[in-house]
């Protein structure tokens, strides 16, 4: 953590801020919905619950330095002994040239694909590998490297996910490719070593892809940890599937599975064991509707089911957008 401060003053000393500091966009995002559970025996409960209420804001130092701000409102922001524990993003993007960037600050651990990749606030349920993740955001640097339009490269040195309570002192070493191979073929494909406790890690190998075919996209990712320490139940994966039909962007209509085999036995650094488990399975699938020209509200209605609660989930609800900003106006204008 020290050595990622003092990257940061460095950092900031070197580069001379001469354009007028202004945000770009900002606006309040929150989740909300009917939630209806049925067990295999029958059993239920019905109730409205509030899901997120966030807020965003993208801006600009200068011309070549941009930042970012992601705040959970409903979150305690003082668990886990980190004050910014409900602080997703709060970043800044040095822009060095066409090829070289440098982004420093809390910013997501780049350890997952597609469904890793998605805000929270968009997703209405996860595979089990993101499930079991404590954290997917942390204090970190990433060097960013465009080799090619839509293709970049990124060399990443962050705080652990596992990096909780006293244990601040894990990190994880990433390197993950965002990558835009043809029109229709998308990656997300990383290599990671992750610390867990004292000096024993993970190796992660994510490989997302994302296949577009006229209105219809296919999301595969698959996911592999790999326990070096151990002689016996050293691997464990993820594959994680999402089918979505796009209708003249007003309709997307979506199946969604994936299968996890919990194979690695270790603990982590709340001294709670990850011993094995049965294979996780998961299906469900969902409606999201947009009835304005623009993005600002989505009405859902999704249904899903997995193997270990075994509990029927049907979610009826709403995502919505509320703008505070006025385009390209200096902060001390809006604020």
């Amino acid at each position: 953590m020290k050595k990622i401060t003092l990257l940061l003053v460095i950092v900031c000393a070197a580069i001379s801020l001469q354009a007028q500091n202004y945000v770009t966009d900002a606006f309040f995002e929150a989740r909300a919905g009917f939630h209806n559970q049925i067990d295999d025996n029958n059993k239920y409960s019905n109730h409205f619950t509030g899901d997120f209420f966030n807020f965003q804001m993208f801006g600009n130092i200068t011309d070549n330095i941009s930042y970012r701000v992601r705040q959970r409102l409903n979150t305690n922001p003082f668990a886990n002994d980190n004050i910014l524990n409900a602080t997703d993003f709060l970043y800044f993007d040095w822009k060095i040239n066409d090829k070289w960037s440098l982004m420093v600050g809390k910013q997501e651990i780049y350890i997952g694909g597609f469904e890793y990749d998605y805000a929270p606030i968009d997703v209405y349920y996860w595979s089990d590998y993101c499930n079991q993740i404590p954290q997917s955001y942390g204090m970190g640097v990433s060097l960013g490297y465009t080799f090619k339009e839509n293709n970049i490269i990124y060399l990443q040195a962050i705080n652990s996910p596992f990096s909780l309570g006293d244990n601040d002192n894990l990190l994880a070493y990433n390197l993950i490719w965002f990558g835009d191979l043809f029109s229709w073929w998308k990656t997300i494909w990383s290599a990671n070593y992750v610390e867990v406790v004292n000096d024993k890690g993970l190796f992660y190998i994510a490989l997302g892809n994302k296949f577009e075919m006229g209105d219809f996209y296919l999301e595969a990712d698959y996911t592999e940890q790999i326990n070096t320490t151990q002689k016996e139940n050293k691997y464990s994966f993820s594959l994680a599937g999402k089918l979505d039909y796009n209708y003249r962007d007003k309709l997307d209509i979506f199946v969604k599975g994936g299968y996890d085999d919990n194979s690695i036995n270790y603990v982590n650094t709340l001294n709670n064991p990850f011993v094995y488990r049965d294979p996780y399975k998961y299906v469900g699938g969902g409606v999201e509707y947009y009835p304005l020209d623009s993005k600002d509200l989505r009405l859902h209605c999704v249904y899903y089911y997995n193997n270990e609660d075994k509990i029927h989930n049907l979610d009826l609800g709403a995502t919505w957008k509320l703008s505070v900003k006025t385009p390209n106006k200096p902060i001390s204008k809006i604020f």
